[in-house]
């Protein structure tokens, strides 16, 4: 559980790409984690410029949740998230983000999106949201933001003075790009298995820092340092001037539908090893691959020389610019890379962060009492997590894989056939 993930490193130069660019210049000012700078930029990219790959079953959109758990005051989690966020208000990039504010409820969140379809939102310790979430998730609230992220329509009855008034309003494709920032003990406090089952916490990618960092004060910025910053977010403007609200259309990617398919019939394969949490979970990364492929893309100096010089021949050849779509490949360096953070990162750290949800309630108390040397039949284990079936053989499937357990059978007396009980191993002499 505390062996580190560390993201696969590009097999192309970074040195012209924003998100990494971004990535230096917090290794260069701020006490923090670069991996936290890396995702940080690539959910306000996904924010500032709409792009979209489609495919047979539909399109699939670049907007991207991140959640990054790390410890509160070591690992600098609200410090590179922080730094960004200052940029969104800067004069810059200001006319181009719309984030979204105030209480999370069905009815805001709804309002906020129809007055602009695009929001940015950025979770500063987001146990208030983890705990709105708990509390209202069978209600219409993760069923709303999941459909946010999918680009699905949202709809909401606006009740006026008299039922004649009542109307059912509608946002179509909506786009909504998160960044949550919070601790592992208070998003296995709060994030339930119930949430990863119905796929709310499948969608964002997780990063997730356990090593142990002392804290360092944060280096003064020279001018260099300054020029870097200053260069990272007027880059960024002009993409979204050169882009003027028109959609980013990529081609369908050989590299990443080759991927896809091979990468469906190893979990084929593994349907009889992985539980079902686990098969969904490798399914999503096919998006996360996508929408890592888009969005270092747009990010590319290649992408910007050509968005630069494709503004240029329109303003020369006098083509009004917002009613054409820009189409544009993703290159096979960049897809390879988003194929193998999906798959090699991506998916563990979603896994890391589901196994997180049996450290308190319930799943915590099992594992308490089994730790302390009892022995706990099947039957006694359901009863505490209040799981039968196929539900309570997934649950221990993930736990025995988590912790030194071993399950076994003995006879009861009185009983027709052996019962399954579970221990914790004991060392070897």
């Amino acid at each position: 559980m505390d062996e580190e993930i560390f993201l696969p490193k590009p097999n192309f130069d970074t040195s012209g790409n924003l998100i990494y660019r971004w990535k230096q210049y917090g290794e260069m000012t701020q006490d923090s984690y670069p991996e936290y700078h890396f995702a940080s930029m690539m959910v306000l990219i996904s924010h500032l410029i709409k792009a979209e790959m489609p495919l047979k079953f539909g399109a699939v959109r670049n907007n991207m949740w991140c959640i990054i758990l790390g410890s509160s005051g070591v690992s600098g989690k609200s410090t590179a998230c922080d730094a960004l966020m200052a940029t969104t208000y800067t004069e810059e990039l200001a006319p181009f983000v719309r984030h979204l504010t105030g209480k999370i409820t069905t009815p805001a969140l709804f309002i906020s999106l129809k007055e602009n379809p695009n929001r940015l939102h950025y979770f500063d310790e987001a146990t208030g949201f983890l705990k709105t979430l708990e509390k209202e998730y069978n209600s219409d609230l993760g069923y709303d933001w999941i459909k946010a992220y999918n680009g699905q329509g949202i709809s909401e009855r606006v009740v006026g003075k008299s039922r004649e008034t009542s109307k059912e309003e509608f946002v179509a494709h909506p786009r909504l790009s998160i960044l949550w920032a919070t601790t592992m003990d208070s998003f296995s406090e709060h994030a339930t298995r119930d949430q990863f089952s119905d796929g709310f916490f499948l969608r964002p990618f997780f990063i997730i820092q356990t090593r142990d960092k002392p804290i360092m004060d944060d280096d003064e910025m020279d001018q260099d340092t300054l020029d870097l910053r200053d260069d990272i977010v007027l880059k960024l403007a002009n993409l979204c001037r050169f882009i003027h609200g028109r959609r980013v259309r990529f081609y369908r990617s050989d590299y990443i539908a080759k991927w896809k398919y091979n990468l469906r019939e190893k979990t084929n394969d593994l349907k009889n090893s992985y539980s079902d949490i686990e098969q969904s979970a490798m399914i999503r990364v096919y998006d996360l691959a996508y929408k890592t492929a888009m969005n270092l893309t747009l990010a590319s100096k290649e992408f910007y020389e050509y968005i630069e010089e494709e503004s240029k021949t329109k303003e020369t050849d006098g083509n009004l610019v917002g009613f054409t779509d820009i189409g544009y490949e993703i290159p096979e360096n960049i897809a390879r890379l988003a194929c193998k953070m999906a798959e090699d990162y991506f998916f563990q750290t979603n896994m890391r962060a589901y196994h997180l949800t049996t450290a308190t309630g319930p799943y915590a108390k099992v594992l308490k009492m089994l730790k302390e040397g009892q022995t706990l039949s099947l039957t006694d284990i359901g009863n505490h997590v209040r799981k039968t079936g196929r539900q309570l053989r997934e649950f221990m499937i993930d736990l025995c894989a988590d912790y030194p357990i071993e399950e076994f059978q003995e006879t009861v007396v009185g009983a027709k056939r052996k019962t399954t009980f579970y221990r914790f191993k004991k060392p070897i002499a």
